[in-house]
């Protein structure tokens, strides 16, 4: 336990929070002996949230156990961007034939060649949405 707490320590994670009942854990006895309590958690550090902005941790029903099994859905959602013409948010997706485009085809490579802005898979994500952002002006 010892070692799992300083690795806790070192990852600086954060509690997720969490969707469902309260306690995640009970003693399954009766009357003024049961005990209920929240002894399971989700963890994320800050880096791996910005990454999975819309995760979220879920207290499942108990099952064959006295502990509530987590659900993570770490389902990436498309990030609602605001259409300049109508004033309406709607979801933004690439359109292969942009890059057939000199003028998209520039903002693609700009946004691509100019480095990223984290380490690994963050900096894709931060790409993405920069040049997400670029192509719809």
């Amino acid at each position: 336990m010892e070692n799992f707490c300083s690795a806790l320590d070192d990852c600086g994670p954060e509690d997720m929070g969490f969707l469902g009942p309260v306690f995640t854990w009970c003693n399954k006895r009766g009357g003024l002996d049961m005990v209920h309590e929240r002894l399971d958690k989700g963890v994320c550090n800050l880096q791996w949230r910005n990454i999975f902005l819309d995760a979220t941790a879920s207290h499942l029903e108990f099952w064959k156990s006295n502990h509530r099994p987590l659900l993570l859905d770490i389902v990436r959602r498309a990030r609602k961007t605001e259409n300049r013409y109508s004033g309406r948010y709607r979801l933004f997706h690439f359109e292969e034939c942009w890059a057939e485009q000199k003028e998209c085809e520039g903002i693609i490579r700009e946004t691509w060649s100019g480095g990223n802005d984290g380490d690994g898979l963050s900096g894709v994500v931060a790409d993405v949405r920069r040049c997400s952002d670029r192509l719809q002006r």
